[in-house]
């Protein structure tokens, strides 16, 4: 049998093939090691969002500037929220309750013209409940908060508020009519929201509380004057009441719902975003 001529130089085509394998393979590998690197995310990347790990990448834009959300920091607390009474979620006959302002008397009062959104974000580490889904539908539903400490605060409310190591602060409450929620000094110490300048009666502290437990964020609202802590009482109303004891913490809670893109983690994940 006649042999094909082969020269000096030539390479079989099984070496051929075994080169081609050999650098195939290696082209697998690398190929393979991209794909495992793109799937691994960045811890710095990773939040809670809904009691979640979440990969910061995997949010759309939108949802972090429109929408609203469950304050759980100091800083959250700025611009347009919902005031939502903590103890009403223990009766489940009635629509969850905010408090609104009366258009006509500037009274408080309270709404249930509420909408419930199933994808809501809320930067949290605790179970989401009817009350942190909740957004208003109704302008006088919603109330802007005001940082008074630069105005009024000690030396050391000043520093602690830079350095966000308190927890409270001092704010001022508009209505959408843009006047002050004010202490009206009676036997009932009640609110009204028809006061047009800013004093002591217009300043409220705002204290954050964490639940042991379910480590649900929650807040109190007090008076700076004499420290009496606002009371959801079962009829629908609300009292300023002197509290030393704590007794009527159960009645003092209140979820607040801020407009997302003041959240103090939505602004950090745009930023995070933003750079990466």
């Amino acid at each position: 049998m006649v042999k094909k001529l082969s020269f000096k130089g030539d390479q079989s085509s099984e070496k051929k093939k075994k080169k081609r394998s050999r650098r195939d393979s290696v082209s697998d590998l690398e190929s393979s090691s991209l794909k495992k690197k793109a799937k691994t995310p960045d811890p710095n990347d990773i939040i809670v969002i809904n009691n979640k790990l979440t990969d910061i990448n995997t949010l759309e834009p939108s949802s972090l500037e429109t929408g609203w959300t469950t304050a759980n920091y100091i800083g959250d607390l700025s611009g347009p929220i919902i005031i939502i009474p903590e103890s009403q979620k223990l009766d489940l006959e009635n629509k969850p309750l905010c408090l609104s302002i009366n258009g006509t008397t500037d009274q408080l009062e309270f709404s249930s013209n509420l909408q419930s959104l199933e994808n809501t974000i809320n930067f949290s580490n605790y179970e989401d409940d009817n009350l942190t889904k909740l957004e208003p539908l109704e302008k006088n539903q919603v109330f802007i908060l005001t940082n008074v400490v630069n105005l009024i605060g000690t030396k050391q409310e000043k520093l602690d508020s830079k350095l966000n190591k308190s927890n409270s602060v001092k704010l001022s409450i508009k209505t959408f009519k843009n006047k002050y929620l004010t202490l009206k000094n009676g036997t009932n110490d009640e609110i009204a929201g028809d006061s047009n300048v800013l004093t002591n009666n217009e300043i409220f502290k705002f204290v954050k509380n964490e639940d042991k437990v379910s480590n649900k964020i929650t807040w109190q609202i007090r008076s700076i004057n004499d420290d009496k802590k606002l009371i959801f009482l079962k009829n629908n109303k609300l009292r300023l009441i002197k509290d030393e004891e704590d007794l009527l913490d159960d009645l003092s809670l209140f979820t607040i719902r801020i407009q997302i893109q003041n959240s103090v983690m939505s602004k950090k994940v745009r930023l995070l975003r933003k750079e990466s």
